[in-house]
């Protein structure tokens, strides 16, 4: 049997686990990315924008982890709360990413006609068709992914 000190320890341990002490930017970081994202979501979101986080750090985050365009999308309906630079940086990086899924697709597709013409039956499993599978949108991958020429 524990000893009543060993149980406090253990339960305090368990309390400080669940409770996992973020910094205010890994908070807003994570929410912003989170999907789908619920009214409590966005009420918390909210709340971690208006307590100033050092946007340097949100976006070396999201440029380390190649997630600036789901940031944007999960933070676009607070353009007027986030400060305008970080905002332009995350929508240019949000548009490259879209142009960049679009001439994928467009390449899938073209190759897709050639293969299907020449008898060949072919499915896309990776890349743009499986960003569209996950996220509802092609644009939405990685800088490393959507620059791989992979076609396995």
């Amino acid at each position: 049997m524990l000893a009543r000190a060993e149980k406090s320890r253990l339960a305090l341990q368990v309390r400080r686990m669940c409770a996992m002490e973020m910094t205010p930017e890994f908070r807003l970081f994570t929410l912003a990315l989170r999907r789908p994202q619920q009214d409590e979501d966005r009420a918390s979101l909210q709340a971690a924008i208006a307590a100033r986080p050092r946007w340097d750090a949100v976006l070396d985050g999201a440029r380390r982890h190649r997630v600036p365009s789901h940031l944007f999308e999960g933070l676009r309906g607070f353009g007027a709360s986030i400060p305008e630079p970080v905002f332009v940086e995350l929508s240019r990086a949000a548009h490259v990413a879209a142009r960049r899924g679009l001439a994928q697709t467009a390449e899938v597709a073209r190759v897709a006609r050639l293969l299907a013409a020449a008898g060949i039956e072919a499915l896309a499993l990776k890349g743009v068709a499986l960003s569209q599978q996950l996220y509802g949108d092609a644009a939405l991958r990685s800088p490393t992914a959507a620059g791989s020429k992979n076609m396995s």
